[in-house]
């Protein structure tokens, strides 16, 4: 919950100044970020829990849009590393500034269309229970 999150950041705060002195620096600002977060967004937790509700009622009716995100994040780990071997083909053949950043484009590109895929797919459920 939200203000579990808070209590938790406070919790981990405490035993960081304890323990490593310092790094409770660190936890001190992460924890008043969160405590900003919460003070900012307290007024639209309805909205939020009425949204989560019309999202539930929309994936009961279409609930392949549950299943959907599984064979997209193995296409996209399987790009990743046939990219990966690519990449690494290249830099042992010492090839040249162009081919690095074609591959970085191609990389980008594919992991986008992969992504975006996904995205219309399940949009498209969720528009046709809206309309």
């Amino acid at each position: 919950t939200l203000y579990g999150s808070l209590v938790a950041s406070f919790v981990i705060m405490i035993v960081a100044f304890a323990t490593a002195g310092a790094a409770g620096v660190l936890f001190l600002v992460m924890f008043l970020l969160n405590a900003w977060y919460v003070y900012c967004v307290r007024a639209v937790i309805p909205l939020a829990a009425a949204q989560l509700t019309v999202a539930v009622v929309a994936l009961k009716r279409f609930p392949e849009c549950k299943v959907l995100p599984y064979p997209a994040m193995l296409a996209e780990v399987l790009w990743a590393l046939l990219w990966l071997w690519t990449y690494s083909v290249a830099v042992q053949a010492d090839a040249n500034w162009a081919v690095h950043i074609f591959l970085l484009l191609v990389f980008f590109w594919t992991s986008q269309v992969i992504k975006n895929v996904l995205h219309v797919t399940v949009a498209g459920g969720g528009g046709a229970w809206v309309f």
